[in-house]
């Protein structure tokens, strides 16, 4: 085993395996549903120690016996040299899965492989399940594989081999025929999207490859101070971003993916507001009046004293002097003294 770098920011090649490594578990029982399961690791999967994430220059990680209640995740790229049947041995303490795709894509990845309980360092033939059937692959195809392991107490390991199609071993796979992504790709951009005036627009992206990125996104060319997620969530859009593209910017130390442009479509808000509710204070000068919507109201219309008819049960009017919107769906009105224990009508003039 050879470990060629650790640190979120030591990666500079292309060749081995990305690993990451969740401490401080609880393992019950020898099952690896206590790693992958966030009901028992709340970090899994985007939060490991990144003390301990690394890329290794073969399929093989520390070996040792003083490292309790830990779990990894090793992914990369593997790329065969020959055309033909593969065989892939896995070994590891305690429990551990190997997955292979049939391509480079993580969904189609199958377990070919497997430990049940655990295995002294490279031992290969303890268990039956150790070693996948043969599997055709490619030359110089990539297909996606990943590795999971768990350890509870006592010694720890793990380590892959395989087996060519012209009989040679590669005991642990080596550096030289995995690949890895380092620079941020973009798997999935942003869809256009259509919504009603002031209510929310949603941006996705999804990033590939095995290093998280930075996210940044951009209205036009323009970042959006503290849009880094890797969701845009517009909240009360106007009609006035009718038009407005949005893009994501994806990045890491070694380079930068920038995603297609996706378009906000913005339809006015035809459904005019109703009247909630109009509450009087006790210093009887003052109605605060309600609307049904969480749009905004016209400022200028909602603001007009005039457009705000109050009478009381005579039909008598009470003057309105004043009109003020608060939180964009209320109006305090100030009128003239109000007669205590009086019932009164507002009547919205539009």
């Amino acid at each position: 085993m050879s470990l060629f770098a650790t640190g979120p920011h030591a990666f500079t090649q292309n060749f081995g395996i990305y690993r990451e490594l969740w401490t401080e578990l609880s393992f019950p029982q020898n099952d690896l549903t206590y790693l992958t399961n966030s009901a028992y690791n709340p970090n899994w999967p985007n939060n490991p120690n990144s003390a301990y994430t690394a890329i290794f220059t073969s399929l093989e990680t520390e070996t040792g016996s003083d490292w309790n209640n830990i779990g990894q995740r090793l992914r990369t790229y593997i790329v065969p040299p020959i055309s033909g049947s593969y065989s892939f041995w896995i070994a590891s303490d305690d429990q551990s899965n190997l997955w292979l795709s049939s391509d480079d894509d993580p969904m189609h990845a199958t377990l070919i492989a497997s430990v049940s309980t655990w295995t002294s360092s490279r031992q290969w033939d303890k268990e039956s399940n150790q070693r996948s059937a043969p599997i055709p692959l490619v030359a110089g195809n990539r297909y996606y594989l990943e590795v999971l392991m768990q350890n509870g107490v006592g010694g720890y390991d793990l380590a892959v081999q395989w087996q060519l199609p012209d009989s040679t071993y590669e005991c642990p796979i080596p550096a030289s025929r995995m690949q890895l992504d380092p620079v941020p790709l973009v798997s999935i951009h942003p869809n256009n999207t259509t919504v009603q005036a002031y209510k929310a627009a949603t941006f996705t992206v999804k990033a590939a490859g095995f290093f998280p990125p930075h996210y940044q996104w951009q209205r036009g060319t323009s970042d959006i101070p503290g849009a880094t997620n890797s969701t845009l969530i517009l909240t009360n859009v106007a009609f006035t971003d009718n038009g407005a593209t949005f893009r994501c910017v994806l990045s890491n130390v070694l380079g930068i993916a920038i995603s297609s442009n996706a378009i906000l479509t913005v339809l006015p808000d035809l459904t005019p507001p109703t009247l909630l509710s109009a509450v009087g204070d006790p210093l009887l000068t003052n109605v605060m009046v309600r609307f049904s919507e969480d749009s905004p109201l016209d400022v200028i219309s909602a603001q007009t004293a005039a457009n705000y008819t109050i009478t009381n049960r005579n039909g008598l009017p009470l003057p309105v002097y004043t009109a003020i919107l608060y939180q964009q769906t209320n109006v305090l009105l100030t009128t003239a003294p109000q007669t205590p224990g009086s019932n009164y009508v507002v009547v919205i003039n539009t």
